[in-house]
């Protein structure tokens, strides 16, 4: 669960970015 949730983040990140 711990990496989905890191991928996630990420690709909110870089959708805000």
């Amino acid at each position: 669960m711990n990496s989905d949730i890191s991928g996630t983040q990420k690709h909110l990140r870089f959708m805000q970015q």
